[in-house]
């Protein structure tokens, strides 16, 4: 009992480094990437990059808490020791989380013309635009998938795993956008670098996932309707808040 309390704070402590180091990361870089963006870019150009992101922002409508949904039933199933249900609830969250983001890909895909008329995007970056805002819709609904695997992590308070793949995230960003902004490269490129860091950042979760969870059977014929409700009564109380 002794050996599990000290492994268990030992842990609490690694997770709270951790969480702070990553804080750290996002902050310095933030603060270092943000004045080399607008003298590069533009003003109007660093506007439409920013006001794009913006607007991507509102897919979160899209998740209806199941992501903390996932987190909070994979601690609750973990502790007990229902390793079935580990499997189904992640499996539950998967399928809503792909359903949920193919549909947003497809009305990004039919629907992002009319936005750029309704905001007055100037002639010069309607196709930027237009190109940008797919490029990261198509990021944030990857996301949205295999962010499930961080909350299934998070779930069992691997904080640790979580966040070595975001600090790798944030440095293969950085580097990538000063490289590309230095060298003269526009909006697209830094777009395309967006989302090839971003998959690092999933495939570091996803491998680590795969570690911890080396047992878990995570298929669409492990999905239940009755673990979509029950997920999504949790979520939608989360999400509501």
């Amino acid at each position: 009992l002794t050996l599990e309390r000290s492994s268990r704070s030992k842990r609490f402590l690694t997770s709270v480094i951790w969480n702070w180091l990553g804080a750290l990361v996002n902050l310095f870089a933030g603060f270092v990437l943000s004045p080399i963006m607008v003298r590069k870019l533009g003003p109007e150009g660093y506007g439409i990059w920013a006001f794009s992101f913006s607007i991507v922002e509102y897919y979160w409508l899209f998740d209806l808490g199941f992501r903390s949904a996932t987190l909070k039933f994979v601690a609750h199933y973990s502790a007990t020791g229902d390793r079935d249900k580990v499997s189904e609830v992640v499996s539950t969250a998967l399928v809503y989380a792909s359903a949920a983001g193919a549909v947003i890909v497809t009305g990004a895909f039919f629907g992002a013309s009319r936005v750029e008329g309704f905001f007055k995007v100037s002639e010069a970056y309607r196709a930027t635009f237009h190109a940008l805002v797919l490029l990261i819709t198509v990021s944030w609904c990857l996301g949205m998938v295999f962010g499930l695997f961080a909350a299934a992590l998070e779930g069992v308070q691997r904080y640790d795993l979580t966040n070595h793949a975001g600090i790798a995230f944030v440095a293969a960003r950085s580097v990538s956008w000063a490289a590309l902004l230095f060298l003269g490269f526009g909006l697209i490129p830094i777009g395309v670098a967006a989302v090839l860091s971003q998959c690092v950042l999933y495939a570091m979760n996803f491998y680590s996932f795969r570690r911890v969870f080396h047992w878990a059977e995570v298929s669409h014929k492990r999905a239940s309707f009755a673990r979509l409700k029950e997920m999504a009564g949790f979520g939608m109380h989360t999400f509501v808040q």
